[in-house]
């Protein structure tokens, strides 16, 4: 009886290893299927990584860029005459990134009034830019006011505001050259000329409809003007400059420049900063930071962390793909087939990850060389770790399942 049982038992041991070693495996054309699914998932989680840290690494490789390539200016300032190219100056600081402290001049005039024939409407001032806002009395939705919007049609806005920006505003670095500021530069001048008050909109001045008549501003008609000047910079004002001086060393200009990331080029924003007062570079640099830094609320982090959390779990996806057909021959084993498709899996889903941050630290390896450094002095002790911990188990006599060697 007892022999009978032994062999019944044998019988089924043997039927279901039989089974599952001649169970049907997958078609190979499936198997090739998953294995190019997973590659694709790879390709598109790596290409994801990269353009979701894009913007970040060439912003960062701009400021080194600027903090690299910056010349800041001082009174070594030297023309050289070339004799064979008459009036071109030629300096160290030309078609330079410059950092410069000094003061603008104003060399031009601003004039505004010849809209009329009143004397009181005549303004001129030395700015460095100049603006005229112009309002008008109106009536919207039943509501009289002044704006410079004209909502009834039947009566049109003439007059208009504007604004000029002097075209002769410089900045000397000796007794004989002139450097002139461009319009970038002169439009961020937003400080007003203290001793131009009267040009303010507390003393603005009134017009009738026909520009012909002034009023106090009581009482007004539909279609009269409100009128005030804006002075901004003046003679004198000191600044803090951060742009390129052209190749003839006569203009500040925006500065750009070509920046590499992998074999992929960008052109930088253009760069043109000017401060009043007395600004450091770096003060400059991390102004230009918080202009271009991205929205910084919990919102926002929350959907950047969980891309780059959904691109880690999209690469070690395409992993395990990518090793089915691995999977199908290593679970076909009779004896331990599920075992060896767990470890499987699990050497999948941690090449993954470790592909994902390789992909991470490469980019931001790009923007400074220090990064490579401690990159390699991790991988290193890594890679010195598991040799240590491999060759005190060979010497203990202990395999990698843990089975001891005589």
């Amino acid at each position: 009886m007892q022999q009978t049982e032994e062999i019944n038992i044998e019988m089924t041991l043997q039927e279901v290893i039989y089974d599952r070693g001649s169970q049907k495996s997958r078609h190979p054309c499936s198997l090739k299927s998953t294995s190019v699914f997973g590659f694709l998932v790879i390709i598109g989680c790596t290409s994801g990584v990269f353009k979701h840290e894009k913007s970040a690494v060439v912003m960062a490789t701009f400021y080194k860029d600027i903090r690299t390539n910056t010349l800041p200016m001082n009174s070594d300032f030297v023309v050289e005459v070339d004799i064979e190219k008459a009036n071109f100056k030629q300096t160290a600081y030309q078609a330079k990134l410059v950092y410069w402290k000094t003061s603008i001049v104003i060399d031009e005039i601003f004039t505004d009034g010849d809209f009329t024939e009143l004397d009181d409407f005549k303004v001129s001032a030395k700015c460095a830019r100049f603006e005229r806002v112009v309002e008008m009395w109106q009536t919207c939705d039943k509501v009289s006011k002044w704006s410079n919007t004209p909502c009834d049609v039947n009566i049109p806005m003439n007059l208009t505001s504007k604004i000029m920006f002097s075209t002769k505003v410089f900045v000397s670095p000796d007794n004989s050259s002139r450097i002139f500021l461009t319009d970038p530069f002169i439009s961020q001048i937003n400080w007003r000329n203290i001793w131009r008050r009267d040009l303010t909109a507390k003393k603005s001045k009134f017009i009738s409809n026909d520009m012909k008549t002034a009023f106090d501003g009581e009482n007004p008609k539909i279609g009269d003007y409100k009128i005030h000047w804006n002075c901004y910079g003046k003679e004198d004002d000191e600044v803090s400059i951060l742009g390129k001086i052209d190749e003839k060393g006569t203009e500040m200009v925006e500065y750009q420049t070509d920046l590499w990331m992998l074999f992929f080029k960008f052109r930088s924003a253009p760069l043109a900063k000017i401060y009043r007062g007395d600004v450091s570079l770096e003060n400059i640099i991390e102004n230009v930071k918080k202009e271009h830094q991205t929205d910084s609320s919990y919102s926002t982090v929350f959907i950047n962390l969980s891309s780059l959390i959904l691109l880690m779990i999209g690469t070690t996806f395409g992993f395990i793909s990518f090793t089915g057909p691995l999977t199908e021959e290593l679970d076909r084993n009779p004896c331990c087939g599920e075992f060896l498709t767990g470890i499987e899996y699990f050497f999948a889903m941690i090449m993954g990850i470790l592909w994902f941050f390789l992909v991470y630290v490469l980019c931001w390896c790009l923007v400074d060389p220090w990064y490579w450094l401690v990159f390699g002095m991790v991988f290193s002790a890594g890679v010195f770790s598991v040799v240590a911990y491999k060759k005190k188990k060979v010497s203990d006599g202990v395999t990698c399942f843990g089975a001891r060697v005589n």
